[in-house]
């Protein structure tokens, strides 16, 4: 036994257990702390997992306590050699050597690092799930998976002739964030859906018309071991406008990648903290940066200022056109819908095509002209052109889908609105907008939307923030065409309330096309003998395919059974791997380690309250008015919460411009939205909490 790596010292009091050697030492001096377990606790998958916590308190990480909790992930056929911290590696190797005295290798280690190095090794016992749960996985099949995918990632580093950039970046929150949207080890269905309806061509294709680079053919989605990633390399590429040259491109891609390699924690805010997509208030942090960090010269830097004020200007008059597309999606939906002639399975392929060209292109322009919105405003209140509570004023006026589904509850419990026609009009929503197992609304109307009209109250008046707003926007408009902004006041206006409600807006139509969908899906599946479990793994094509095809009914439905357990087998496969939020080098597919989240907050009051979790296919009816409640994703399905009289909500995934961020602004509901994978799970295991939007914290109290 190596006494540098690991030593028990005499004084200690030994205390022997049928089931656990247990040390009860006295330290000074921690340097850090932590838990470690030689494999995952679900499947007992091949990795070690070191808790820690650097603040020098040995029992942070066991009372859930700690405030800078980290987590070294190692593959276990990795080098020890591969953990740079020192430290870390000595914990590496004192677990290894206790493995190698026990002769057992799924153990439960609470263990200290003091000043001078030395591991202490203060409780060592079994992992009460030392076998794995999962029928059939084996730790060979996980390293080869995270192996093959390690491949995978240096295969792509060589971009596409029309992709600019040295090497490429995955991540999954930046752009189009799959984490937030279909969860980071979903289906194949849900998976091919996003792929189909946004992510091989309508991402570039809305960026292209909307005056930046256009990357065609390229798709944004990439599988990682089963689990989504945006690659950030092609999204950066789609940020630059169009006007700018290849050689200018280069380094503005180049140096982005490089800003968000050196600050990963930014990777759920790229469009606020390392990439500038538009022109705002607050350019000038741009340039300083740019100038000193980048080494660009003054022209690079005009030529770019003014390539963004070109699309922040032809922003200003985009939404109209948007609006058109969409009342043409709403009209055909219910033709087709209502045409006796069609098959199932052709109703499917066009709702999909049109929710495509007039559903999710409107929408993602929306997006893109809502984004400008948010910017110009945060920054405006950043610049001291606008305060924080006009700001928060001018959210109070907007009208969206959210506030919409509270006043038409309302009217329903006045019996002014039926209950049909008010489950008619929301029932396509789905907690998991893409996913077969997430239930629409009107599957459980009781569970959804009831509580809403039960706990409906009449819509509140405006605060005096909105006064505000109309006492400070006449400056903040005039400042804007101080940058070179060239709209009326009532024009500025109009364009952020129409790009914020649009993009929701947008959202709830295209969802009706793409949940009708899922419900013919699920509908021509039970012809085939498929559950909701089972098409959930099959893909978009291999579905239509099948649907389509002239084989035998028996012959289908034993191939189309098959594929889907094997998808499902590799599904749970992909549950087994650990890799990180952004994969910036092959060696995160062997060793990481993941810090906690900065949580996007928003609100500026503090409450306390017990904690209600809610998975994405929650069906138990569950109490939540006066609680805070924490949910997986910041999707657009779960806006029936804002009708339950919640006093909080906490999200896993979710940026600063994401849905429920926006949502959580709109109805000044204190929110912590994208805390991260580590805050979010001891989080979920609290039963009370306080949430402090104002000071951006996070305590558990039970």
């Amino acid at each position: 036994m190596h006494d540098a790596i690991l030593e028990v010292i005499n004084s200690y009091t030994d205390c022997q257990h049928d089931d656990q050697v247990l040390v009860q030492p006295m330290l000074q001096d921690v340097r850090l702390s932590g838990v470690a377990f030689t494999r995952t606790l679900e499947e007992s998958a091949p990795f070690y997992i070191v808790n820690y916590d650097e603040t020098g308190d040995t029992e942070s990480i066991t009372s859930g306590s700690a405030k800078k909790h980290k987590s070294l992930f190692l593959r276990r056929d990795a080098k020890s050699s591969d953990v740079s911290d020192m430290h870390l590696l000595n914990v590496i190797e004192a677990i290894k050597e206790v493995e190698y005295l026990l002769n057992y290798d799924a153990l439960d280690i609470e263990f200290a690092v003091d000043k001078q190095g030395i591991v202490h090794l203060l409780q060592v016992r079994p992992l009460a799930t030392a076998e794995s749960r999962v029928p059939g996985l084996s730790s060979e099949k996980v390293l080869q998976l995270q192996e093959k995918s390690s491949e995978q990632w240096l295969n792509l580093q060589a971009a596409s002739p029309q992709i600019k950039g040295n090497k490429a970046l995955f991540g999954i929150m930046p752009d189009w964030n799959p984490a937030e949207i279909i969860g980071t080890n979903p289906g194949q269905l849900a998976v091919s859906l996003y792929e189909h309806l946004i992510l091989n061509d309508i991402w570039a294709r809305q960026r292209a018309e909307y005056g930046y680079k256009d990357v065609r053919p390229q798709p944004l989605l990439r599988i990682f071991a089963g689990k989504p990633y945006i690659d950030i390399r092609a999204s950066f590429n789609t940020f630059i406008p169009k006007v700018l040259s290849d050689t200018l491109s280069y380094k503005l891609v180049n140096f982005y990648l490089d800003w968000l390699e050196a600050h990963p924690y930014l990777h759920d805010k790229v469009e606020f903290e390392v990439a500038p997509t538009c022109l705002g208030p607050m350019f000038s942090k741009w340039e300083k940066r740019l100038t000193e960090e980048a080494k660009l010269l003054d022209e690079e830097i005009t030529q770019l200022k003014q390539g963004l004020l070109s699309i922040t200007q032809d922003a200003l008059t985009r939404t109209s056109q948007y609006f058109v597309d969409l009342d043409v999606l709403k009209k055909r939906h219910d033709q087709i819908l209502s045409n006796e002639i069609l098959s199932g399975s052709e109703k499917i392929r066009i709702l999909l095509e049109n929710c495509k060209e007039y559903g999710t292109l409107p929408f993602a322009h929306l997006a893109r002209s809502g984004f400008i919105a948010v910017t110009l405003l945060r920054e405006g209140v950043e610049a001291g052109w606008l305060s924080a509570d006009a700001r928060d004023g001018f959210m109070e006026t907007i009208h969206s889908v959210s506030h919409e589904l509270s006043e038409d509850a309302w009217r329903v419990a006045l019996k002014d609105l039926s209950w049909e026609n008010f489950v008619l009009k929301y029932g396509h929503l789905r907690p998991g907008t893409y996913d077969i197992t997430s239930p629409a609304y009107r599957d459980d109307p009781d569970l959804f939307l009831k509580p809403i009209v039960n706990n409906a109250h009449q819509p509140k008046h405006m605060s005096t923030k909105v006064e505000n707003w109309h006492g400070e926007k006449k400056l903040f408009f005039s400042n804007l065409r101080k940058i070179g902004l060239d709209a009326k006041d009532d024009d500025f206006e109009r364009f952020l309330k129409e790009s914020i409600e649009g993009r929701e807006k947008a959202k709830f139509i295209f969802s009706r096309s793409l949940s009708e969908s899922i419900s013919l899906i699920e509908i021509e599946g039970k012809k085939y003998e498929l559950t909701p479990n089972l098409l959930s793994n099959l893909t978009l094509s291999e579905l239509l395919s099948a649907f389509n095809s002239e084989l035998p009914l028996e012959e289908l439905t034993k191939r189309l059974k098959v594929a889907a357990y094997q998808n499902q087998q590799m599904r749970l496969l992909s549950h087994a791997c650990r890799l990180p939020p952004l994969l910036c080098s092959s060696l995160d597919f062997r060793v990481f380690v993941s810090s906690e989240e900065k949580p996007n907050f928003i609100g500026t009051s503090r409450i306390t309250a017990p904690v209600v979790h809610l998975s994405s296919n929650e069906r138990q009816q569950k109490k939540l008015e006066g609680c805070i409640v924490v949910i997986p994703q910041a999707d657009p399905g779960y806006d029936w919460l804002f009708g339950q009289k919640i006093v909080g909500l906490i999200t896993m995934y979710g940026g600063a411009n994401s849905h429920m961020a926006i949502r959580a602004a709109e109805f000044s509901l204190p929110a912590a939205i994208g805390v991260g994978e580590q805050l979010y799970n001891t989080c979920n295991s609290a039963n009370s909490i306080e949430l402090d939007a104002a000071g951006e914290t996070i305590r558990i109290l039970q």
